[in-house]
Parts: C-alpha cells; sequence; structure tokens
C-alpha cells in the first residue's frame, strides 16, 4: 500500500513537473482552433517554415500545395502555425511558433485526428513533421529520392542536338499529342508553356524530347529540373545529354539546381547520378494504415 499511495500522491518534483505540463497542454489542445484560409494569409508563416528547412523545397510538393486547402492553427485568438490538407487528404506541411515545438506533437495528433488525414508526405529533411510522425508510431515507405547535392561531372557532349530552343504556347498542339508521358494534365502544360520552362531539343527537324527548368517558388532562386524524351528515342543516352545541359545553364545562370524521381524510377535516378547528383534525403509516405499508404502510394507514382 505505501507503493501505490507514494504514486497516488508523487513528491517527485520531475513528475509533477511533467504533470503539470501535460495538463497545460490537455487545456491547451481543447481551446486550439483551426481556421481554413487563403494561400495568402499562410504566405510569412510558409518563408518562415521554408527558411528552417536545412534544405531546398521538393517541387512535387510545392504542385501539391497550390491545389490544397489551407489552415491555420489558432490559440486564444491568435495564430501559432499553419498546415497543409492536399486533395487526397494528405498532410504536407505543418509549422508552429518555436514557443509551441514542445506541444506540436500532441497538436499534430489531434489535427490528424480532427481533419480524418489518411497520410502524410514527409520530406526525410523536415525534422518537425518527421519527428511528429515517428512519435507516432506511424508505418512508413520511401516513395521518391531528393538530389539536392552534385559534384563536378565533365558536361556531355550536345552538339548532336542541331537544335535546342525554348517552347511556349505555340508548341501546345504539338505537345498535347504526348498524353500520360509529356505532361500529367492539360492544365501543367499550359503552366510550362506560358511560364517557358520547357526546352525543345532536335536532330534535324524531329523532336528527340524536352527539359524543364522549373522555378519551385517566390522565395529563391532554385530551379528543379527534369527531362523527357519520346519514345522511339529512348535508351540512347539522349536523357544523360538533355539532364547535363540543364545543369550547365544553371550554373552559369547562377541558378541553384535540385531535382527528384519516384524511388522505383531507377531509369531518371541512373540518369541523375551520371550527371554527379548526389541523394541523401527521401520523401517519405507515412500512414496508420498499409491501406492508406497503398493509396497515396499509386498517386505518388503516377505525379512524381
Amino acid at each position: 500500500m505505501r507503493w501505490k499511495s507514494e504514486w497516488a500522491r508523487p513528491k517527485n518534483k520531475n513528475f509533477n513537473n511533467f504533470a503539470l505540463q501535460f495538463r497545460l497542454l490537455y487545456k491547451e489542445l481543447m481551446t486550439l482552433k483551426y481556421k481554413t484560409v487563403k494561400h495568402k494569409t499562410i504566405k510569412s508563416y510558409r518563408k518562415l517554415y521554408l527558411e528552417n528547412l536545412p534544405e531546398l523545397q521538393e517541387l512535387f510538393i510545392e504542385w501539391i500545395v497550390e491545389k490544397s486547402n489551407f489552415y491555420t492553427i489558432n490559440n486564444a485568438g491568435k495564430a501559432i502555425g499553419y498546415f497543409i490538407v492536399s486533395k487526397q487528404n494528405s498532410l504536407v506541411e505543418f509549422f508552429v511558433d518555436t514557443q509551441y515545438i514542445n506541444e506540436a506533437a500532441g497538436i499534430f495528433e489531434n489535427i490528424y485526428s480532427k481533419f480524418n488525414i489518411e497520410n502524410v508526405l514527409c520530406k526525410s529533411f523536415d525534422a518537425l513533421l518527421l519527428k511528429c510522425c515517428c512519435n507516432g508510431k506511424m508505418k512508413y515507405k520511401v516513395v521518391g529520392h531528393l538530389f539536392r547535392d552534385y559534384i563536378d561531372t565533365a558536361p556531355q557532349d550536345i552538339t548532336e542536338f542541331t537544335k535546342i530552343e525554348l517552347a511556349d504556347e505555340s508548341d501546345y498542339d504539338d505537345f498535347v499529342k504526348h498524353d500520360n508521358e509529356l505532361y500529367e494534365t492539360k492544365e501543367d502544360l499550359r503552366f510550362f508553356l506560358k511560364n517557358r520552362y520547357a526546352l525543345k531539343y532536335y536532330i534535324e527537324d524531329k523532336l528527340i524530347g524536352c527539359g524543364f527548368l522549373i522555378k519551385v517558388n517566390e522565395f529563391y532562386n532554385h530551379c528543379d529540373i527534369g527531362m523527357w524524351v519520346d519514345t522511339p528515342y529512348r535508351n540512347k543516352g539522349y536523357a544523360t545529354k538533355i539532364i547535363s545541359d540543364l545543369k550547365q545553364r544553371c550554373i552559369k545562370d547562377g541558378v541553384t539546381v535540385t531535382c527528384g524521381c519516384a524511388a522505383d524510377n531507377i531509369a531518371s535516378r541512373k540518369v541523375l547520378e551520371k550527371n554527379g547528383f548526389r541523394t541523401k534525403h527521401d520523401l517519405l509516405m507515412f500512414g496508420k494504415t498499409e491501406e492508406s499508404i497503398q493509396e497515396l502510394t499509386d498517386f505518388v507514382k503516377e505525379n512524381i
């Protein structure tokens, strides 16, 4: 009975402090409010979030963000952070003010439950979101490789290409013929062409492939590169040459270059590695169940 009474009325100061903190956290979680907002409302918070990341933002995530739902996390009528949920009901960003870092795991679980979140897309260098997912003992899967480093490599010989030029909106009718290969949606294709993010690579009068130089977000001079090669010209080294040319263009213009690929896209990974790109970061998918992970895996494979 002595052991039981000591636990009933603990004298340990550390234990008492922990119990007090837990009660305060529970009380705060009960007063948290989540508000649906426009993207511009969280713009300053997103800038702070991106600045705090040790690596540059992933283009695939940025595309998802543009078509997602945005929420502020509010306590006592004041915003203390934000989170973003995609149309597929995946949590893709989560941020709280520094003073609430210790309560972040509880806030995360509260959001996950309250909004019936299916799964989480997490960059391995997003420490706060990664910690929250791990604390929740969630199942996970690697769905992408994020290349943020590269070594010097000799530029590929691109003299075989007789013409390289920027694509524009006048190319839409030609490009739209390559459905499900050159672009994901017609909206994406129009976006690429309008912003002149695509380069066309020709041999004589034949379009061999395209290279993409895409500005990831408004905050940084940072481009994500990618390529597409038409079916008859694949496995002939053209993809490696296109990526080499894009890399050299970025270096020459003083633009930070990043890239990525789906975890099961071995061919793309080899092309990037041949051009000196190195990866120590992944795109991770977390979920409470295997089913929730598989649903998002299918979506990532189709879009990354």
